[in-house]
């Protein structure tokens, strides 16, 4: 907290001797707070390589390049220094850029593992509610339609 102060001095050796206090007390104040920021920046969190990998679907080698890129000033992502490794600092900065990265640099997606189909209208009329929910839960979970369904509408 701070407090504002008034002194009135007699003479001048006792204001000199406040300005030096005055400074000495600067030079304090300047100490700790480098010592406050020292200790956030060596704490500051920050993912591992693998994390941002698996999180982002993309190769521990384009999370290295990365980390090259900010090094050489190309990229604006903020690195956490430990030990001798660098790594991408936990910051909401970072999480866009990263995302914005992964969105541009999207490569081709194969259409057959992506791909979504809707049954004909017929469908819905052949099976009930329960029959179509029974359909969708076994083709999510063993990728295939149950046999007792083959049978229906002349399919034996």
């Amino acid at each position: 907290m701070l407090r504002l102060v008034t002194v009135t001095f007699n003479n001048w050796w006792q204001f000199d001797q406040a300005i030096d206090c005055l400074s000495s007390c600067y030079v304090l104040l300047a100490q700790h707070v480098n010592n406050i920021l020292t200790k956030l920046s060596t704490t500051m969190l920050y993912f591992k390589n693998t994390e941002l990998a698996e999180k982002y679907h993309i190769s521990e080698g384009t999370v290295r390049n990365w980390i090259k890129a900010s090094k050489s000033g190309k990229l604006a992502l903020t690195l956490s220094s430990v030990g001798k490794r660098e790594y991408v600092a936990n910051t909401a900065n970072n999480i866009a850029t990263v995302e914005r990265l992964v969105e541009k640099h999207r490569k081709y997606r194969n259409t057959k593992a992506v791909k979504t189909i809707t049954p004909k209208p017929e469908f819905y009329k052949l099976f009930t509610e329960a029959q179509i929910y029974d359909i969708i839960t076994n083709l999510e979970i063993h990728h295939e339609i149950p046999r007792q369904y083959n049978y229906f509408d002349g399919g034996a």
